[in-house]
């Protein structure tokens, strides 16, 4: 089970103060408590960091992508083709006596190459990559990282080709 820190009680407002709670936020468990600063060095974002500087130093990756696109936010009128970092999910995997998380990570490839030959390539590139690889993360151990499944598709404007690649990891405190 994850553990929460837990906030002091000092006697003001129904026994909280307030500069106890500012840099807290309530999860949805009863006194359950998330301390925000230290929230920024969760393990979600420790796996977003190490596949970024994974993807960004592969040499087949970069060579399909022409230069190192690979975005977390978009810029505008950004060169095709590129990778985004799309939605990732994190539950607790902790077991009776070790803390765990369980994320599931999902990639963009956006490409404007007439079909779907530079989607299959870059995608397959993606998988070379990270399936079942060791990636450093700061303040975390990767246990596992797993493909799932890679899907290629045309988007409605019918020019531009949209693949989905979906990963699962599996990581624990260092």
């Amino acid at each position: 089970m994850l553990s929460f820190p837990t906030i002091r009680r000092s006697g003001m407002f129904a026994g909280w103060h307030v500069s106890d709670i500012w840099d807290f936020a309530y999860l949805p468990s009863p006194g359950r408590y998330l301390n925000l600063e230290s929230s920024m060095s969760t393990s979600a974002w420790a796996l977003q960091q190490s596949v970024f500087a994974t993807l960004s130093s592969d040499s087949p990756v970069l060579a399909l992508l022409g230069a190192p696109r690979i975005y977390d936010d978009v810029p505008q009128g950004a060169a095709f083709p590129y990778l985004t970092f799309g939605q990732s999910t994190l539950r607790d995997w902790s077991t009776g006596g070790e803390e765990g998380d369980e994320h599931v990570l999902t990639l963009h490839v956006w490409s404007r190459a007439g079909g779907r030959k530079e989607t299959h390539a870059i995608m397959s590139a993606l998988r070379e990559a990270l399936h079942d690889q060791s990636l450093a993360l700061d303040g975390h151990r990767l246990v596992n990282l797993r493909h799932e499944f890679s899907d290629a598709r045309r988007e409605p404007d019918g020019d531009t080709y949209h693949g989905i690649v979906r990963y699962r990891a599996v990581t624990e405190p260092a």
